[in-house]
């Protein structure tokens, strides 16, 4: 592409972000300015400029939409905003939830709160251990090459009728984990894919429900506790 049409481009792309940006920050100065007024109004539509995703990333618009709920003109407005945001509805059958990953336990501002926080940690530990689970599969793959130039040196060392050079073939799954540990289990996780490691204990409430896993990773990986909402499927044994 020549310099002039590709620096125009460039320039395009900047103005439009600048622009995406002032959308998002004119939507949250309306609300902030209509919420230090008793214009009800004015609040309606502030807040619900909020409720579309256009309007900023979620880590920042709802904290905003709770500190709405206390307000006396605006609180159930925010709610009914906070549902669209999130896309939640409440349970038909009860006055609340569980919390999060499902609606929290009631509509007050310390619940939504709550849930907030809990939506926070459960994202940090997910991509923590998509972390996990890419590092992991990075090693069998390295893991797995260097397994192949041993088998291919050995392979030549035979046919010329020299030990020269020969060495054997060794994988990470040959060896065997430690005794005190057991066997590998797997872990598979609802996002997709899944993690090789040793199943110390399991955490269930009274109703026998699983809460957490803690696991131990192999070659020393250290421990890691799982959040049951992220768990598909667990399998013992599997190595």
């Amino acid at each position: 592409m020549p310099v002039l049409p590709r620096l125009a481009s460039l320039l395009a792309g900047l103005l439009l972000a600048g622009g995406l940006g002032a959308a998002e920050n004119a939507a949250i100065a309306a609300y902030k300015k209509a919420m230090a007024s008793e214009d009800y109004a004015a609040k309606k539509s502030a807040i619900g400029g909020l409720a579309g995703k256009g309007a900023g990333d979620d880590d920042t618009v709802l904290p905003l939409l709770v500190n709405a709920i206390g307000d006396r003109q605006a609180g159930k407005i925010a709610i009914e905003a906070l549902r669209a945001r999130t896309g939640l509805a409440l349970p038909a059958k009860q006055s609340g939830g569980s919390g999060y990953p499902g609606y929290p336990s009631d509509d007050s501002a310390g619940s939504w709160s709550a849930w907030i926080a809990a939506r926070k940690a459960a994202l940090a530990q997910e991509a923590k251990l998509k972390k996990l689970v890419e590092d992991a599969e990075k090693k069998e793959k390295a893991a797995a090459g260097e397994a192949g130039d041993g088998a291919e040196v050995a392979t030549d060392a035979t046919a010329t009728g020299s030990d020269e050079g020969a060495a054997p073939a060794v994988t990470v799954a040959e060896i065997p984990p430690p005794s005190d540990l057991g066997r590998i289990d797997r872990v598979t996780f609802r996002t997709g894919g899944s993690l090789r490691c040793y199943i110390m204990s399991k955490h269930t409430d009274p109703d026998g429900n699983l809460l957490s896993v803690r696991v131990v990773h192999p070659d020393g990986g250290g421990e890691e506790t799982l959040a049951a909402d992220l768990v598909a499927r667990i399998e013992e044994d599997v190595e």
